[in-house]
């Protein structure tokens, strides 16, 4: 616990930020480099192309591979600055005094236990379920309600609630309370009230966007 209340007060963002970003861009290497092979890609697509353009269409995802790395700094800062400012925005409707610096602090900081499921979905796809396709590959989030389903067959709008709905998620929540918490000195319940409405709210919008998203162009 010692530990976790000074990496949450000292840690220093743009060391954690470029380590984040790096440890997700490895992971992602991991994954593309030995799980999502060249076999893998035209059992997913080779019946419906022919293979002239199926070895077209793999050399070009490999070709500009290096552009998802790219990105992967710019999507990171893109999700914490959102995420901090819907805290500070409840922060402020709530008459809590904490500064953007200190919330972007807390969401990097809490930002690493989303790195747990990437390493368990390797993990599992290397050791337990070592016969799989495209879709399970990328449909599969460790401790979610997905698990409980077979994602072919739900309706392509209901797969990211289903994978948003696990156990990460809600240790996400808890940990984001408590970096608020050491910062404010204030009560942990509040602040954890205070991440359900803000956060929970954006949360809320961005799933319905992703849903309408996917029932007008699946």
């Amino acid at each position: 616990m010692k530990l976790l209340q000074t990496t949450f007060i000292n840690t220093d963002k743009r060391f954690l930020f470029v380590l984040i970003c790096l440890f997700a861009s490895l992971l992602t290497y991991l994954s593309q480099a030995f799980f999502i092979t060249e076999e893998l890609f035209y059992y997913s697509l080779g019946e419906q192309v022919a293979m002239e353009r199926f070895e077209k269409l793999w050399a070009e995802s490999q070709k500009w591979a290096w552009v998802g790395y790219a990105f992967v700094p710019v999507l990171y800062l893109v999700k914490f600055t959102l995420v901090s400012f819907c805290i500070v925005t409840g922060a402020l409707l709530a008459n809590v005094r904490i500064g953007f610096k200190r919330v972007f602090q807390v969401v990097l900081v809490a930002e690493v236990i989303f790195l747990l499921p990437s390493i368990l979905r390797l993990g599992w796809f290397a050791f337990v379920q070592t016969d799989y396709d495209l879709v399970e590959m990328q449909s599969f989030m460790p401790l979610s309600l997905a698990n409980l389903f077979d994602v072919k067959e739900l309706e392509i709008w209901w797969v990211y609630p289903f994978q948003l709905a696990n156990l990460f998620e809600v240790a996400y929540w808890f940990l984001l309370a408590y970096g608020l918490h050491l910062h404010t000195q204030q009560a942990y319940e509040s602040m954890l009230r205070l991440v359900l409405s803000s956060y929970g709210s954006g949360l809320l919008l961005w799933v319905v966007l992703v849903m309408f998203l996917n029932v007008n162009f699946s």
